[in-house]
C-alpha cells in the first residue's frame, strides 16, 4: 500500500492477477494518502470491495504519461562525407499506424530552426538508434480494448496521432533561421476499424461514453507497448462496406480526453513475460 502513496490522484493503471485471470487497464482514483487504495468503478472487475491481490500480483502505472516539459532536439543526416544538422528541432506530430497485412509504422513530423551544412559532426551527444525488432500486425498485433471491453470482431485497422496543436516557429527580422518556438497544446486522437459483429461499440459511440482505450503491440520477442488513451470518447460511428461479399466494418475516430489530473495518453512498457 505505501507504494500507491507515489501514485497520482487518478489515471489508469495495469492490473494483473493469475489468480483471476485478469490483465486489464483500468481508470482508478486513489481515495487516501495516508493509507493508500486504488477505487475502480463498479462491476469492472470480478470482486467485491475490499479485495486483496495475492502474492506475484501486479498494480503498474504507466512508464510515461504526456507532461509539461518540452525538448528541442539535433537531428542530422550524413550525405557524401557531410553533415545536414537541424538544431532546435521540435517534435510536432507523431502518427502510429496498425493497419491488417503490413508492418506498424512510425512517422514524425518536424519543426526545425534551420538547416546548417558542417563537414564534421557537431552533436555533443548522441541518442541511439532503437535496436528492437520490427512489430507486424498479424502475429504481434494484441488487440485493443475500447471503454474496458475488446471488440467481438477482429481489429483491421488502428492509429494514433500525438500532436501539438498551434506550434509553429517563430521568424524575425535580420536573419532566415527561426528565433524561437511556440510548442501548442497537446492533443490526442485516433482510428480503429474492426468487423461489425455487435452493437456494443456503436451504442457507446452514440451515447457519448468515455474511458480508457487500449492498443497493444510487441515485437516477436514479446516486447513493446501498450498505448493508452486516458480518457477517451468514440466518435463519428461509421458502417461500412467497400462492395457487395464484403464484411462490415465499423470505423470510430477515438477523441482523447484529459483526465482530472489532466493527463490526457500514456505508454505502458510490455516486456515478455509480463
Amino acid at each position: 500500500a505505501a507504494a500507491l502513496a507515489n501514485f497520482p490522484d487518478a489515471g489508469v493503471v495495469r492490473i494483473v492477477d493469475t489468480t483471476q485471470s485478469i490483465d486489464t487497464y483500468l481508470k482508478y482514483i486513489l481515495n487516501n494518502r495516508t493509507t493508500p487504495a486504488l477505487e475502480f468503478e463498479a462491476g469492472s472487475l470480478p470482486f467485491t470491495d475490499g479485495y486483496t491481490l495475492p502474492d506475484k500480483s501486479t498494480i503498474t502505472s504507466a512508464s510515461i504519461i504526456n507532461g509539461n516539459i518540452d525538448k528541442t532536439y539535433t537531428i542530422r543526416k550524413s550525405i557524401l562525407g557531410a553533415w545536414l544538422m537541424y538544431p532546435g528541432s521540435l517534435i510536432n506530430q507523431m502518427q502510429l499506424t496498425f493497419t491488417q497485412g503490413q508492418f506498424a509504422q512510425v512517422e514524425a513530423d518536424v519543426i526545425s530552426a534551420n538547416e546548417v551544412m558542417s563537414p564534421t559532426n557537431i552533436a555533443s551527444a548522441e541518442l541511439p538508434a532503437p535496436s528492437g525488432n520490427i512489430h507486424n500486425t498479424v502475429d504481434n498485433f494484441l488487440g485493443c480494448s475500447l471503454l474496458d471491453k475488446s471488440p467481438a470482431g477482429c481489429i483491421t485497422a488502428a492509429s494514433i496521432t500525438l500532436a501539438r496543436n498551434g506550434s509553429k516557429a517563430d521568424y524575425g527580422t535580420g536573419h532566415a533561421d527561426a528565433c524561437g518556438i511556440i510548442t501548442g497544446q497537446f492533443e490526442a486522437s485516433g482510428s480503429v476499424s474492426f468487423y461489425y459483429r455487435t452493437e456494443d461499440e456503436y451504442q457507446a459511440a452514440l451515447a457519448g461514453r468515455q474511458g480508457p482505450v487500449v492498443i497493444k503491440s510487441v515485437d516477436s520477442a514479446g516486447n513493446g507497448y501498450a498505448f493508452v488513451f486516458l480518457n477517451a470518447a468514440l466518435r463519428n460511428p461509421q458502417l461500412q462496406t467497400e462492395s457487395v461479399n464484403k464484411t462490415y466494418e465499423l470505423k470510430l475516430d477515438i477523441e482523447g480526453n484529459p483526465t482530472s489530473s489532466g493527463a490526457t495518453f500514456a505508454i505502458f512498457r510490455i516486456t515478455s513475460g509480463s
